[in-house]
């Protein structure tokens, strides 16, 4: 029981967080492909596939039906986390290291202007 959960959950996630639920719309393919074989006898697998997925969407007839075959339109679903925890014991976490380094910054005091911030910064004066 709690294996047929497990699989049922992790299912329902993969179906509902990308875009494998695509692969239900197979049974669409198949159909739409014999109705196609109905109109047109000499198209193979390979030119339904070139009809249908490799060039511009078409404005035909059956537009409508084209675009309910699967991975011909894309729909944003919202990502979710799921955290599972699969044993008892907590895992050990480990802080990162950090490495502090020293360093030293070389000026050359010549080629700075010697009034550069003399006009901005300068004591408080008192007025007398």
């Amino acid at each position: 029981m709690k294996k047929i959960i497990i699989i049922i959950s992790l299912l329902s996630i993969v179906f509902s967080a990308t875009e494998l639920y695509q692969l239900l719309k197979i049974p669409v393919l198949i159909v739409h492909y014999i109705e196609h074989q109905g109109k047109e006898t000499d198209m193979g697998i390979v030119e339904f596939f070139m009809l249908h997925y490799s060039k511009a969407i078409a404005d035909d007839e059956d537009a409508d039906r084209d675009m309910q075959l699967p991975f011909k339109t894309h729909e944003c679903h919202g990502q979710s986390i799921v955290a599972i925890q699969l044993r008892d014991e907590p895992l050990p976490l480990q802080s990162p290291i950090h490495e502090m380094r020293l360093v030293r910054i070389i000026v050359n005091e010549e080629a700075l202007p010697t009034n550069f911030l003399h006009d901005i910064w300068q004591p408080p004066r008192t007025l007398s």
